[in-house]
């Protein structure tokens, strides 16, 4: 994978609603008071359905400690890729995958990072190395759904209970390397991975250390709940991957 440390936007991003009050306000400090909708009018429909956050964002984040920037188009260089791959379950529960990097790696062997890897020459930009990536490394055949998939990935999506991912989008980029969001719903359908025993670790006594998170069909990667990252040891992650999540 990429050695950019990572710094910047986070994955798991904001909603803006058009009928917020404070809709133009992102460079709001977080220490103000948290953000109360109106009990009247238009922007306290649905409250109950959805969150929202000090800055008056829709939110999966129940914390809102964060600057929420504004969404804006981000082009994919020909650079290396980093993806944080998440999948929404039945209850509508967010889990991050990560892997535990080879012990063998000269940069963070050992921890826990998300999926991601060098740009080829023959690859045009990030996008197509991140789905490569995604694929080489846990078998993941959804992403075979994904314009410019690998034909082997796209022969696997097509032939077993593999779905359209919900959304892949870029949201980050770093010195040397775009950061993307691969979103799928359920568990995803996984198959033989070419190379995860080769830039892998055994995950599962990290696990049983944490007694969190849930082993992935995909050698050396297990689900984490998203929203919990934060609370992951820093010494066995990813220098700021949490942030990224």
């Amino acid at each position: 994978g990429s050695e950019d440390a990572p710094h910047g936007t986070a994955a798991l991003q904001p909603t803006p609603r058009s009928d917020s009050p404070m809709r133009h306000r992102h460079d709001i400090a977080w220490t103000q008071k948290p953000f109360r909708m109106p009990s009247t009018g238009p922007a306290s429909q649905g409250r109950s359905k959805h969150v929202y956050c000090r800055f008056g964002m829709e939110c999966v984040r129940p914390d809102c400690k964060f600057h929420h920037p504004r969404p804006v188009a981000l082009t994919p260089r020909k650079v290396h890729a980093q993806v944080v791959v998440i999948r929404r379950d039945a209850a509508g529960k967010f889990w991050v995958l990560l892997q535990r990097r080879g012990l063998h790696k000269k940069m963070a062997g050992g921890r826990l990072s998300s999926v991601g890897g060098r740009c080829e020459a023959w690859e045009d930009n990030s996008r197509q190395t991140a789905i490569r990536e995604v694929y080489e490394e846990t078998g993941l055949q959804d992403v075979g759904f994904l314009e410019g998939a690998p034909e082997t990935a796209r022969k696997a999506a097509a032939t077993s209970t593999a779905q359209p991912p919900l959304s892949f989008q870029l949201f980050a980029k770093g010195k040397n390397v775009d950061w993307w969001v691969l979103l799928i719903d359920g568990e995803g359908a996984f198959g033989a991975s070419p190379s995860s025993s080769h830039q892998s670790e055994e995950i599962s006594p990290v696990l049983d250390a944490l007694q969190v998170g849930v082993l992935a069909p995909a050698f050396g990667h297990a689900w984490f709940p998203a929203m919990d990252a934060a609370k992951l040891p820093r010494q066995i992650v990813m220098t700021g991957l949490c942030f990224r999540i």
